[in-house]
């Protein structure tokens, strides 16, 4: 019988938008292990860019000394992204449409919107703490 494969990979940051450079060299490192194609690649960095993102600005409101973690598990056909940051939390249910008209033009506050349109499935932990923002693909 073959061993299942599972890479786990946890990595802290500052809040600093340069670790996204690195977070597509850890995805690309996986890909080698659980191959996956172009589109689901993309996918993959573009909703895990977007919540670090969000981490970095909303949460950790850009404070050098906060952290943002991101926790990789790739495993069977799944793989599994958490991102963490170290803010006050937030009520996801206050999170606005952005395809209404009345936002439809504004340049920010798709960021969940697309993390979960990308993903196959999404979940947020909040509270005052942080957030959690748990991302699930299926490769």
């Amino acid at each position: 019988m073959k061993k299942k494969e599972k890479i786990e990979i946890i990595r802290e940051f500052t809040s600093d938008r340069k670790l996204i450079s690195e977070l597509e060299e850890i995805l690309t490192s996986i890909q080698l292990k659980f191959p996956f194609g172009k589109d689901k690649f993309h996918n993959i960095l573009v909703a895990t860019t977007e919540a670090v993102i969000n981490a970095i600005q909303h949460g950790n409101k850009n404070d050098p000394q906060k952290k943002v973690t991101v926790k990789i598990i790739a495993e069977n056909k799944t793989i599994q992204i958490l991102v963490e940051d170290e803010g006050e939390g937030f009520d996801p249910s206050t999170l606005q449409d952005p395809r209404t008209p009345e936002n439809i033009l504004k340049e920010r506050g798709r960021g969940i919107f697309i993390i979960k349109e990308l993903s196959d499935s999404t979940s947020i932990v909040t509270g005052k703490s942080g957030t959690v923002v748990k991302m699930e693909f299926k490769i």
